[in-house]
């Protein structure tokens, strides 16, 4: 799995480190022919965060603590009444787009969306047994899965 760009809006490691409601990584352009990249800053800048969001798993491994993912929530982690994270990543010579809605509008929903690359644009990822990503949490891991 290689990450392309993220994006990450509200949340609290990039408001805190940063100042920033909205983070946007090119990571082809910032890449650029490099090999290794390294990614630098003060404590509590934003690294951590970065890195946790550059994977399309529905959690953040550094966060996810010792007792399982059971304790893991996102809600933990971003600060604005919608926050969202957009991933494009490659996997197989195919491009991939994850994305992940939180709103906490009087009670928590969160909308998760896995869309592949198609010469037209991004089409929602079906997968062999017939499952769509179609916005609920359970079908978008079945997908990434």
């Amino acid at each position: 799995m290689k990450p392309i760009s993220l994006t990450l809006k509200g949340f609290r490691g990039i408001r805190d480190g940063l100042g920033l409601d909205v983070l946007e990584l090119d990571f082809e352009k910032l890449a650029g022919d490099a090999e290794l990249v390294a990614i630098v800053g003060k404590n509590g800048r934003g690294k951590t965060t970065i890195m946790d969001n550059m994977t399309p798993f529905t959690v953040m491994p550094s966060r996810a603590g010792a007792d399982g993912l059971g304790s893991f929530s996102y809600y933990d982690h971003v600060c604005l009444p919608e926050s969202s994270k957009d991933l494009v990543w490659e996997h197989d010579g195919k491009r991939y787009r994850s994305q992940m809605v939180f709103r906490v509008n009087g009670r928590k929903k969160t909308e998760a969306f896995l869309h592949v690359q198609h010469a037209d644009g991004w089409q929602p990822v079906r997968i062999d047994d017939g499952t769509l990503s179609d916005g609920k949490v359970d079908t978008y891991v079945r997908c990434v899965e």
